[in-house]
């Protein structure tokens, strides 16, 4: 449902704008670059790949974790 999560996305920015800590576990890319950051890549309970957003640098974080994010496969959208 793309309106659903339109308002997901922009409920968790405003969350994270007002400075709340969230854990978010998903497969829907473009959700997670919007409104993370830190992409964490967890396998068997470890992290093996993290990326932080820098702010002098927005668009290198979202090349960043696309490269992360390919290593998990496509999205819940294909």
């Amino acid at each position: 449902d793309p309106r659903g999560r339109a308002q997901l996305a922009g409920a968790l920015a405003a969350e994270r704008d007002r400075g709340a800590a969230i854990l978010l576990s998903s497969h829907d890319h473009a959700t997670l670059l919007r409104v993370c950051d830190r992409l964490v890549l967890l396998e068997a309970g470890a992290i093996v790949r993290e990326v932080r957003r820098d702010p002098d640098d927005p668009a290198g974080f979202a090349a960043r974790a696309r490269e992360v994010l390919a290593a998990v496969g496509p999205d819940d959208d294909g």
